[in-house]
């Protein structure tokens, strides 16, 4: 599973963030938005401030969060516009891009880390995906990795016919195969999450997630999916 970073060719240089910041100490201040709601932005907060300590100040970005700005969907469009420097997205979200479902997931296509990493890095994958966002008006700066995703539900599943009488929260090639096998899938922003599980609302009865970037417990989901 591979999230984007980008930015719009401005002075140099698809899926990271926004940054505006102080702009009397710093002399490039520049937007960035994330898909992640405020409760996952950690990873991408050591990001923004790895490259201000690395440029002596000199860049300073802002982070906003999922929706803050822009819809999730719209990241793509409105950082190759110009209304935002950067932005962290899913292949899945932005419909303009035609390989978005296999950059957000390609289900048993490896089985550890590191045949990911060869596949990305010497196989030839991060070129088609960065040559892709290029066609989109954005320069690709590189993947997030996401661990293994791990169904949440509100009630144990022990087989697939059990599955196929809920609504799962899926993602990219994940949401396709599990169509193709009968089970019932949405497409929710992360950030819809929390809201979209019963009793809150009930568009969803699970959520397929993975449990190292996604932490559901700062983001409650345990709460509401047991």
């Amino acid at each position: 599973m591979f999230t984007s970073l980008f930015r719009k060719c401005l002075l140099t240089c698809a899926a990271l963030l926004l940054a505006a910041g102080n702009a009397a100490a710093a002399e490039y201040s520049l937007k960035l938005q994330t898909y992640y709601p405020p409760t996952m932005t950690y990873g991408l907060k050591n990001f923004c401030d790895s490259i201000k300590e690395m440029s002596n100040g000199r860049v300073e970005i802002q982070i906003f969060t999922g929706g803050e700005l822009v819809a999730s969907g719209n990241i793509l469009k409105s950082v190759k516009t110009g209304m935002i420097d950067m932005g962290q997205g899913m292949g899945h979200h932005f419909t303009e891009m035609k390989i978005g479902t296999l950059e957000s997931g390609l289900p048993m296509s490896w089985m550890s880390a590191l045949e990911a990493q060869i596949i990305y890095e010497h196989r030839g994958l991060r070129e088609i995906i960065a040559k892709e966002y290029e066609k989109a008006g954005v320069v690709y700066l590189g993947p997030t990795r996401a661990a293994p995703y791990h169904l949440l539900t509100k009630k144990p599943v022990k087989s697939l016919d059990e599955l196929r009488k809920m609504k799962i929260r899926a993602v990219g090639a994940a949401a396709k195969m599990l169509t193709k096998l009968g089970v019932s899938c949405v497409n929710l922003p992360t950030e819809d999450i929390y809201m979209a599980f019963p009793p809150v609302r009930w568009t969803a009865s699970c959520t397929a997630t993975p449990p190292t970037t996604s932490r559901p417990s700062s983001m409650k989901w345990r709460a509401i999916s047991t």
